[in-house]
């Protein structure tokens, strides 16, 4: 499961949502290696 944090960060924070099509091309990735997967987001 590939999926981002679902909460608001402080507005300070190192930590970013990711969006909806970046998740989908990290699970294409881990998809093209044989690892089956799944999407949240």
């Amino acid at each position: 499961m590939i999926y981002t944090i679902s909460r608001d960060t402080p507005e300070d924070a190192r930590l970013k949502k990711v969006p909806l099509n970046e998740l989908k091309e990290i699970a294409a990735l881990v998809e093209s290696i044989g690892i089956r997967t799944q999407v949240s987001g």
